[in-house]
């Protein structure tokens, strides 16, 4: 299963991935520049039931780059 959008909200370029504890697949989507200096996007956290495909934007976190998550 490959998804372009999540929730309606289109993904930019999504990254680490974790399974959380109520079994959904969570991921980041950083997007734009590392340094939060040179960057106006949100980063953002997603998370999707694999076995049925609806997931939901979690949060935007800000002009940072989210990289990495774990349980």
């Amino acid at each position: 299963m490959a998804f372009t959008s999540v929730g309606g909200v289109e993904l930019e370029g999504p990254n680490d991935l974790a399974f959380g504890p109520d079994g959904r697949l969570w991921f980041t989507d950083p997007r734009g520049a590392a340094d939060p200096n040179h960057n106006d996007k949100p980063g953002r956290l997603f998370a999707v039931d694999i076995a049925t495909g609806e997931g939901e934007l979690i949060a935007e976190v800000g002009p940072v780059f989210p990289n990495g998550i774990a349980f």
